[in-house]
């Protein structure tokens, strides 16, 4: 059984990991992981530069003018300036990268209701056991093969 659980959680981190190479479809725009990301974070945070943002989102700066050069090419976001600076530029969402947004966020909201309604759901002692295994894991990493000892007759294909 521990056998299946690990390999479990790794198909299941390779699935978070492939998922966030899949472009998704927004309201009718389709977007990468990390341009829907970078759209949130401006829209959370409309007072930041790209360093701040940069900074903020753990890459360089040079990703974040990439990706929002790729996204002020499709009219989700432009570039302004604040007060008499003109040399720093910020970034804003654009009336159609507003509605991008709200798409992105009700898909995500959607997305955390289900999961917080099936914790919730839990008893706290397996709630505890989950933390448990999520530390251990973490612990552990990287963690790149696991080699079954389970007792004979084991199912799995360690």
């Amino acid at each position: 059984m521990q056998c299946q659980i690990v390999d479990e959680f790794f198909t299941l981190v390779n699935s978070i990991k492939e998922e966030q190479r899949v472009a998704r479809d927004y309201g009718g725009c389709v977007l990468y992981h990390s341009e829907a990301e970078l759209l949130d974070t401006i829209e959370r945070n409309p007072n930041m530069n790209v360093s701040d943002l940069a900074e903020h989102s753990g890459v360089t700066k040079s990703a974040i003018t990439q990706v929002a050069g790729k996204l002020c090419e499709k009219g989700i976001l432009e570039k302004h300036t604040v007060g008499k600076n003109k040399k720093e530029k910020f970034l804003r969402l654009t009336d159609e990268g507003r509605k991008i947004h709200r798409e992105f966020v009700e898909y995500h909201d959607k997305a955390g209701i289900n999961m917080r309604d099936y914790l919730c759901s839990l008893k706290e002692e397996d709630k505890v056991v989950i933390r448990a295994f999520m530390d251990k894991m973490r612990e552990n990493m990287p963690l790149c093969v696991f080699s079954c000892s389970c007792a004979e007759g084991c199912n799995c294909a360690g």
